[in-house]
């Protein structure tokens, strides 16, 4: 099995599931090699020098790739931000024939480095969380920074708290859970490749790698996260977000919905750290953009 580990015999049934939520779409067209992405350049690209940020945007579950064009999230960036960015349609199909990692490395953050480019920063909306965690469990030194908007973290339809979730709960916290855990082994950001993981060893992989987000040489990845108040999965999001700094998770109002989305993303923005990262020494106000 390649390194992109087992995703799930969750999935299937995820894909029954979450259109029963009413929120998100049927399942995507079938995969292709590579993955088809839509490049946007910044400031920096468009008069002739390299910019030293990408950013890989992940869409949710039945999300076309292009409504984070059509919403705004690449105006916001381009305004804000000194990067270019992709949309990567990394539909369910990926997650579903168990390649979302190596398409992720082979088609997108391997050949962006080979590029130039000096920081790759993941923007993830809810399913999306489980390929930016799971690449940064396996790649950790490919990445700069993960910001999820609305994580789906693999769980939680209803039916209460649930195997892993349900163990962090019992143990205080995702960090203490963490801490319990009695093989550390593989968690440092550089999973071996190879892996043959259940759906219940890649979902603990996941959750143990965003408790303590690290490189093999002992730095750090640094996550943001934020979400609705009403969203639907708020349960493992607070489990989530609640290992981070309290500057490192904003609560917008509203559901598990586009428009949380997008405010959570200008929240971000307006704090500045994605600018500083990028080179660019303060942040502007993010300006509004017709969705």
């Amino acid at each position: 099995m390649p390194r992109s580990l087992s995703l799930l015999s969750v999935l299937p049934l995820l894909a029954v599931l979450l259109p029963l939520t009413g929120c998100l779409r049927p399942p995507a067209p079938p995969t292709t090699v590579p993955m088809r992405e839509i490049r946007a350049e910044g400031p920096a690209t468009t008069t002739g020098e390299q910019a030293e940020c990408l950013f890989v945007f992940l869409p949710g579950y039945g999300a076309r790739p292009e409504e984070f064009v059509e919403r705004g999230f690449l105006d916001q960036l381009e305004a804000n931000v000194d990067a270019d960015a992709t949309v990567v349609d990394a539909h369910i199909g990926y997650y579903l024939e168990q390649t979302i990692l190596d398409r992720l490395e082979e088609d997108v953050i391997g050949p962006a480095k080979a590029a130039g480019y000096e920081k790759v920063w993941f923007v993830a909306t809810s399913m999306g969380a489980l390929g930016a965690l799971g690449y940064g469990a396996t790649h950790a030194t490919q990445v700069d920074g993960v910001v999820l908007l609305a994580p789906w973290m693999g769980f939680g339809f209803g039916f209460g708290l649930i195997g892993v979730q349900g163990e962090i709960a019992d143990s205080g916290g995702l960090l203490r859970w963490r801490e319990s855990l009695e093989d550390q082994s593989g968690l440092d950001g550089a999973a071996p490749d190879g892996s043959s993981l259940t759906q219940d060893e890649f979902t603990r992989l996941v959750w143990a790698w965003a408790a303590r987000p690290l490189r093999p040489d002992g730095s750090e990845v640094p996550i943001y996260v934020g979400y609705g108040q009403q969203d639907r999965w708020i349960e493992s999001q607070d489990l989530l977000a609640d290992a981070y700094p309290a500057r490192r998770k904003l609560l917008a109002g509203g559901l598990h919905h586009w428009d949380v989305f997008y405010d959570v993303w200008r929240g971000f923005l307006w704090q500045g750290f994605l600018q500083r990262s990028c080179g660019r020494a303060e942040a502007n106000t993010p300006r509004p953009t017709s969705r």
